[in-house]
């Protein structure tokens, strides 16, 4: 069997995190209203201003990274506009942020390959942090790859399609890596943003598992990267199973006519695994 998989029906999506991250930023770094941010007012308020900016910048920086219509740079680039007191040369990044970096060093996409941190580097690596805290792991969500990935191999293999951009997704490969050391995981595998190239073929990124991302194949749903990448697989539909939690999903695998009895909501499809959990919880 063939599975298709919304990817984040392994994680968990927490936008109250990431704006309170943002938030927190304004709180410690921002100089103030002079500077028209929110470092003045509440931490409240702050988030009000996140939300403001994010809504601002949706169809200009946020939904072009995820479709991958602009560079992971010129992403950052667009955060630091925003935030761009972070880069005052005069502001002083605290020693526990500061450390807390440098232990995440080899996690972080902005500053992984880099030999000496520079004011920049850790403005960057702190909105990285904070752009991130968007995705989560809880116990069940890696009980749910254990899952999943214990049904996978090179003759049943697993396709994760996900809307979503480069450094979500870094966060997202990283610590299943830092999970999961013993899997075989595929070192040599290029999951950059490339702006204007379309790579259609599924990556390959473990044993039987392999991923489809809105940015790199720059399409903005995963109803049509589903239908897409099925065409791509050209498998017999009876073959392939569809998992996700979105009814978008579940019915454009019905109109392309994957068999009824295997379009799977996550809940129902992760129900085993969920209920042995809440067994040995009790």
């Amino acid at each position: 069997m063939t599975r298709i998989v919304n990817l984040s029906t392994l994680h968990t999506l927490n936008y109250y995190s990431s704006t309170m991250a943002f938030a927190r930023l304004l709180d410690k770094y921002s100089q103030g209203c002079c500077y028209n941010y929110g470092g003045c007012f509440t931490t409240v308020t702050n988030a009000i201003w996140v939300g403001y900016k994010d809504h601002q910048n949706k169809n200009t920086l946020i939904i072009p990274s995820k479709l991958g219509n602009i560079s992971t740079e010129n992403f950052f680039n667009g955060l630091l506009n925003i935030f761009s007191f972070m880069m005052d040369e005069t502001l002083t990044f605290s020693s526990e942020d500061k450390a807390r970096i440098l232990s995440k060093k080899n996690q972080l996409l902005t500053i992984k390959n880099v030999s000496e941190l520079t004011h920049r580097h850790y403005a960057l690596a702190l909105l990285e942090e904070a752009w991130n805290e968007l995705i989560s792991f809880t116990d069940a969500d890696f009980k749910k790859f254990e899952y999943l990935f214990g049904k996978t191999s090179e003759t049943d293999p697993t396709y994760l399609i996900s809307y979503t951009n480069e450094l979500n997704f870094h966060k997202i490969l990283t610590t299943l890596k830092a999970r999961y050391p013993d899997i075989d995981w595929e070192t040599d595998v290029d999951l950059t943003t490339k702006p204007g190239v379309d790579v259609m073929e599924p990556i390959k990124i473990a044993p039987g598992l392999y991923v489809q991302l809105s940015y790199i194949i720059h399409s903005a749903k995963t109803p049509d990267m589903l239908e897409n990448l099925v065409s791509t697989l050209n498998a017999d539909k009876r073959t392939i199973e569809v998992v996700s939690q979105f009814k978008g999903d579940r019915d454009a695998a019905t109109t392309i006519a994957i068999n009824e009895a295997n379009i799977h909501t996550a809940e129902n499809y992760y129900a085993p695994v969920l209920a042995e959990q809440h067994v040995h919880a009790s």
